[in-house]
């Protein structure tokens, strides 16, 4: 019978021996392909991916995308063409690096799952085959991607109509609806990363892969949420200790280089990056976890067993 620590080991032993899975967990890392850890953090604004939602609802609620908006981009056209050609080529930048960034993402996600299930048997993994196996693979996990954000977002629909009402203990009903939902789309994220695993290692069609992601997470449910809730652990820990030292670190330096602006901005961008790189290593070690407990729950002998029902077992006897 395996324990989360041995799957733990095995899936940090992946990240650390692996530094080419880094390019993949950058991606990740940057537009939130994490699941229910990118939702919880984005719940509070502290997600990757608030860069790009964040910058296309500042244009919508700044009127880019109205009647009067559209208007005024006519005008500009009739009247200073040049102007029209800048403001038309900026919006298509932005257009083509919101779906880099999701291609990216997912890609990125199917290349983890496969080359650290590869890595753990011991088998030499090339970074090309991560690129490959996610063009492959894009377009299930894309929709198991869009499953979740369809899921998130109509949270935030039924909230926010919520916020629109006015009765007797509308707060407490806001709070209560909240956190029913969040429960709701972390179970929707667990059965779907099962379900990116299986089209990903085992080649499932999309519905095939809903179908025995639903049924994987039904049949090991509180092994899911005891690893979940592990693994979440793990990265809010790790990530606020390195903030508290990464912030203890950037305020020694900019006394130490007072006077020194390119001292100052230096040390800003090497915190930068070395926050950046753990946060890398996280992502690489969260979904080696979820690969690696994948295939030990699907295969011939399941020898993964909850922690409680582990306990309560023994105590039974």
């Amino acid at each position: 019978m395996l324990t989360y620590l041995q799957i733990f080991k095995q899936a940090l032993k992946v990240a650390s021996e692996k530094p080419m899975l880094l390019f993949f967990g950058f991606f990740v890392v940057l537009f939130g392909g994490s699941t229910e850890i990118g939702f919880l953090l984005s719940t509070y604004g502290f997600s990757g991916e608030q860069m790009i939602t964040s910058f296309v609802n500042g244009l919508a609620e700044g009127g880019f995308f109205s009647i009067a908006g559209l208007k005024g981009l006519a005008a500009i056209l009739s009247t200073n063409p040049l102007r029209f050609v800048e403001i038309f080529g900026v919006t298509l930048m932005i257009i083509v690096f919101i779906i880099l960034a999701v291609v990216l993402m997912v890609i990125s996600q199917s290349a983890l799952v496969s080359l650290s299930v590869e890595s753990s048997r011991g088998r030499q993994v090339r970074w090309g085959e991560g690129i490959g196996i996610g063009l492959i693979k894009f377009w299930p996990v894309l929709g198991f991607n869009l499953i979740l954000r369809l899921a998130t977002s109509a949270m935030l629909a039924v909230i926010s109509i919520m916020a629109l009402l006015s009765f007797r203990g509308i707060g407490l009903a806001i709070t209560l609806t909240f956190y029913a939902l969040t429960v709701i789309i972390m179970l929707i994220s667990f059965f779907v990363k099962y379900s990116i695993c299986g089209v990903v290692t085992k080649h499932w069609k999309f519905g095939e892969a809903l179908a025995n992601g639903w049924k994987l997470f039904r049949a090991n449910w509180l092994a899911t949420i005891e690893i979940a809730v592990i693994l979440f652990v793990v990265y809010l820990l790790i990530s606020l200790y390195l903030f508290f030292i990464l912030a203890l670190l950037l305020l020694f330096s900019i006394k130490f280089f007072a006077g020194f602006i390119f001292g100052v901005y230096l040390i800003i961008g090497l915190v930068l990056a070395l926050f950046m790189v753990v946060q890398m290593y996280l992502a690489v070690f969260y979904w080696a976890t979820w690969a690696l407990v994948f295939e030990v729950i699907t295969s011939k002998k399941n020898l993964l067993q909850s922690f409680i029902r582990r306990v309560m077992g023994r105590l039974k006897g």
